[in-house]
């Protein structure tokens, strides 16, 4: 019986075949097939090595988005405390609602414009990582390769008394190597688990988002009808002094 080792990124490969026999079309057709089940493995661990750090650098930016959520929401608390003082003094003091409030919405709206350009910067980065971790689920669940091994290995099997490959320490071999394979996927479905996760994060840092620009619309709304009450009533007192 002798050995044939073969070289692959993924694992090494050992055929044992019978030099008495003559290697068969059946017997390449099995190595070819044993290799390509290899190959699509290791393809698919180094696309979960690469959505791994593709992912990891989205969720340190989706981070700092957070921490920065964080701090706009409570300058956001803050501004609507000073609006509402702002909003009492036109009430009791006929201020003008442009001289009180628009010097404050402008500097908030440069608070809010510094935070969106940081969300949209991390959601870039979840998007250029999405469209290949689709892809990857969708070749995690595609058992064609190992189909069309296990097609051609049965045949091989069913024809072994003229083939060279010795079946049974072939066996051995293709059982090491699933046994190996099963493992490995573990570590990929982990990864796979984490990034779902991160991607759910982001989701709720957009929605926590949404609210908190939900708030910042409501205050302006309130500018907004403020600014139309003083508008309505200077033509009111115009009319009279006429």
């Amino acid at each position: 019986m002798k050995t044939k080792n073969l070289s692959h990124p993924l694992r090494p490969v050992t055929i044992q075949y019978d030099e008495a026999i003559t290697w068969t079309a059946e017997d390449e057709q099995l190595v070819q097939a044993y290799l390509k089940v290899h190959q699509h493995e290791w393809e698919m661990q180094e696309a979960n090595r690469n959505l791994v750090q593709a992912f990891s650098n989205a969720r340190a930016k989706m981070k700092v988005v957070r921490t920065e959520l964080i701090a706009l929401t409570e300058k956001l608390k803050q501004f609507r405390t000073e609006a509402d003082e702002a909003f009492d003094k036109l009430v009791l003091h006929n201020f003008q609602i442009e001289d009180i409030f628009i010097p404050m919405a402008e500097k908030m709206m440069k608070e809010i414009k510094a935070y969106q350009a940081l969300i949209e910067d991390a959601r870039n980065e979840f998007d250029v990582a999405h469209t290949p971790f689709q892809h990857y689920l969708e070749q995690y669940y595609d058992n064609q390769v190992w189909s069309e091994f296990s097609t051609i290995n049965s045949k091989h099997i069913q024809n072994y008394a003229i083939n060279s490959i010795d079946i049974c320490l072939f066996d051995k071999e293709s059982e090491k190597f699933k046994g190996w394979n099963s493992m490995n996927k573990g570590v990929q479905e982990r990864q796979v688990d984490i990034i779902n996760k991160t991607i759910d994060e982001l989701n709720t840092l957009q929605l926590e988002t949404t609210i908190q620009y939900t708030v910042w619309g409501e205050i302006l709304k309130r500018f907004e009808w403020a600014r139309l009450m003083q508008s309505k009533e200077k033509q009111f007192t115009l009319l009279n002094s006429n």
